[in-house]
């Protein structure tokens, strides 16, 4: 089967298993919102993955409502990469939560391509932040440069209006290292998008990985995301532990990992 073609039939079988969880999730609702524990109500900040827009995260967005979260779509239609606006309007979207809530830290929830914007936007504004949850992001790619697809190394390279070079060793290493914040990883080992070893996070401090079954499209909509997310908001402020099935897992380029952030441009303080 030529590449172009194999691509094309992975991404339908993708979104068609996307569509089945869904249908799962609705099924399972009910009674997974009666064992999650109730909400806090502090601040929550839902971000799309790439082409995706609010209505794809609605449906997380609104199960956190329902257990007592003050919960937030990005509010910006379709994710088509960061440039200067997208960037502008997170900065600020982030600010207005924090400062609505009296100052409350806000959690950083990112599918796909949006889990890149939560780790840099808790990377640059960790006072403003409780904490991040990605959801099938291959933030390691630069590292290990066979594990996604091409069309997603491409779609990275694009992250910041083509500024950002996942051959920069630099930039590669702030990509992979996790911001200075509690951080889950959540990743699916059947995700045929997003390869699972580069959506993990190495041995961190307050970093975790943990494993669920779905596709790509399908983890923003498995009932056993929504079941992670829940426990993770649910953990007092300044009282992280890691999540009790957490994978124990790190990426096989771990030993590459350089503890530590370095020194790079800022993608969403405001510009001099």
């Amino acid at each position: 089967m030529p590449g172009g073609l194999k691509k094309h039939v992975r991404n339908l079988r993708d979104n068609f298993r996307g569509a089945i969880e869904y249908k799962d999730l609705l099924a399972k609702w009910p009674v997974l919102k009666q064992k999650m524990p109730q909400g806090d109500g502090h601040p929550v900040l839902i971000i799309p993955g790439f082409t995706a827009n609010d209505g794809t995260i609605t449906p997380l967005c609104d199960a956190l409502k329902e257990k007592g979260y003050n919960a937030h779509t990005w509010g910006r239609g379709r994710n088509l990469g960061l440039n200067d606006k997208t960037a502008k309007h997170l900065r600020e979207r982030l600010e207005k939560l924090y400062t609505e809530n009296g100052n409350q830290k806000v959690t950083l929830i990112g599918h796909s391509l949006g889990g890149f914007y939560a780790r840099e936007l808790a990377r640059e504004f960790p006072d403003m932040v409780r904490d991040v949850i990605t959801i099938g992001t291959p933030f390691g790619v630069g590292i290990d440069k066979k594990s996604v697809l091409p069309p997603v190394r491409a779609l990275i390279e694009k992250l910041n209006g083509g500024k950002v070079s996942l051959k920069d060793p630099d930039m590669a290493q702030r990509l992979l290292t996790p911001p200075p914040v509690p951080t889950t990883s959540v990743f699916s080992k059947t995700d045929l998008v997003a390869g699972w070893k580069v959506c993990l996070n190495p041995a961190a401090p307050e970093a975790e990985n943990v494993e669920v079954k779905a596709s790509h499209v399908g983890l923003i909509y498995s009932a056993d995301t929504f079941a992670v997310v829940m426990d993770r908001l649910a953990q007092p402020e300044g009282s992280w532990k890691p999540y009790s099935a957490a994978s124990p897992e790190i990426p096989p380029q771990n030993p590459c990992w350089k503890q530590g952030n370095p020194p790079k441009p800022d993608l969403f303080k405001k510009k001099a």
